[in-house]
C-alpha cells in the first residue's frame, strides 16, 4: 500500500467521518486502524459524506485497506492475540482459547452490547431491543456490508425495517468481527455469502411462530419460541444461496465452506437447520 495515499489527511480524516476509524502509523513505521465506533456522535447521515464513492480510485485503495484490516484482526484474536481481541470488543482476551473471547465467555454473549463497538468494516446501526430467554436486552446492532441480506429487518420498506441496514445483514457487535471476516475469508476461496435472515424483532419472530403449527402447539425445534431465537439477539444467521433464493442445503459449496472454516471463526451449524449458524450452534 502506498505510504504516501494511506497517509493523506484528507483519506484519514474522510476514514474517521465515515466509519469511526482513525488510521495511524505506529512508532514502527505501521499503518494501523483504530475503531471508534463506539462514539455515536460520529454516525450521521453517511450519504452527505458520499462515503460510497466509488469513482475515486484512491478512496476506494483505502476503503480496501480498511476492509483488509478488519478481516486481520479477528483472524489474530483466534490466534490469541489478547490486543487484537480488545480491539474488537471482546472481553478477555484470547490467551485460555482458540475461540474469540466472546465465544469461550458463553453467557456474554447474551448480556447487553449496547456500548460496544461494530468491529472495523461494519456500520454501526443504533442499540436495539434483543431477547434472551424472553427477556429484553439491549443490543448494538452492525450491518455486514460485505453481506447482503434478504431479511426483512435488513430490506427498506419492510414493516420490521431496522433504519441503517440498507440491505446488509444485521448481527449483535458482540460477534460483527467475526461474522465479517468469516465472509471475507469465504469471498477470498470463492463462495460468495448471502444471508436468508440475521436480526429479528419480536414482532417479526412471533409473525413466524404464529405461521408455524409446531411452534403455535409448544414444539420449537424449527422455530424458536419467541424472545429465545439467537435471530433476535442477533447471534445467528441463515444462510442463502448466491441469489438468496434459497436456503443453504448439505452438501453445496456454501455449507461445505462453512463446514470446514466456520468453527475458525467461532460459528456453529444447529444440526437440525444446514442453514442456520449461530455463535452458539443453537
Amino acid at each position: 500500500l502506498d505510504t504516501d495515499l494511506v497517509g493523506n489527511k484528507d483519506y484519514i480524516n474522510k476514514a474517521k467521518e465515515c466509519f469511526g476509524d482513525t488510521i495511524s502509523k505506529d512508532s514502527d513505521g505501521i499503518w494501523n486502524i483504530t475503531s471508534g465506533r463506539g462514539d455515536s456522535a460520529k454516525y450521521k447521515d453517511l450519504s452527505t459524506l458520499n462515503c460510497g464513492d466509488k469513482s475515486d480510485v484512491n478512496w476506494l485503495t483505502i476503503r480496501m485497506f480498511i476492509l483488509d484490516y478488519s478481516t486481520y484482526e479477528p483472524m489474530a484474536c483466534l490466534a490469541g492475540q489478547d490486543d487484537a481481541c480488545a480491539e474488537l470488543g471482546f472481553n478477555g482476551g484470547a490467551s485460555t482459547s482458540t475461540q474469540p473471547a466472546a465465544v469461550a465467555a458463553g453467557g456474554e454473549l447474551y448480556q447487553d452490547s449496547s456500548s460496544m463497538s461494530c468491529a472495523a468494516g461494519t456500520t454501526d446501526v443504533g442499540v436495539h431491543t434483543g431477547y434472551h430467554g424472553g427477556q429484553p436486552v439491549n443490543i448494538k446492532l452492525c450491518a455486514l456490508p460485505n453481506m447482503p441480506s434478504q431479511s426483512s429487518e435488513s430490506q427498506p420498506g419492510s414493516s420490521y425495517y431496522v433504519a441503517g441496514a440498507n440491505g446488509d445483514a444485521l448481527v449483535n457487535a458482540r460477534v460483527s468481527g467475526q461474522y465479517f471476516a468469516l465472509v471475507q475469508a469465504a469471498a477470498k476461496d470463492g463462495v460468495v455469502m448471502r444471508a436468508q435472515s440475521t436480526y429479528r424483532t419480536m414482532e417479526h419472530q412471533q409473525s413466524i411462530c404464529n405461521q408455524n403449527t409446531d411452534c403455535t402447539s409448544g414444539s420449537y425445534t424449527t422455530v424458536a419460541k419467541p424472545g429465545n431465537s439467537n435471530h433476535q439477539m442477533g447471534l445467528a444467521i441463515d444462510f442463502g444461496k448466491e441469489n438468496n433464493a434459497s436456503a443453504i442445503t448439505k452438501g453445496d459449496q456454501w455449507y461445505n465452506w462453512l463446514t470446514a472454516n466456520a468453527a475458525n471463526f467461532g460459528v456453529k451449524n444447529y444440526p437440525v437447520e444446514s442453514w442456520h449458524w449461530s455463535a452458539t450452534g443453537n
